[in-house]
């Protein structure tokens, strides 16, 4: 994944706040969650929030996926900016 003309090394990518991205930099296989197992996904252009404790320069992308017992649902929220 790429944002704001960043590369795929510069982009973070935690699923359930655990970092995907390999030390030495590369990019992450997304295709390996199910859509149907995605809570929500959340994404930071630039530098991610401290709360992250990241740094990734392209930008934070946060999967959450759903507790074994959660029953599918659908929401949408749209944030906009600048």
């Amino acid at each position: 994944m790429s944002l704001r003309a960043s590369t795929a090394e510069q982009v973070t990518i935690l699923v359930d706040g655990v970092p995907q991205n390999r030390a030495l930099g590369g990019p992450v296989d997304l295709s390996s969650i199910p859509a149907t197992q995605v809570a929500g996904i959340t994404v930071f252009r630039g530098f991610g929030p401290a709360a992250y404790g990241l740094g990734g320069i392209g930008g934070v992308v946060d999967v959450r996926t759903r507790p074994p017992d959660d029953k599918p649902q659908v929401n949408l929220d749209v944030l906009a900016g600048e």
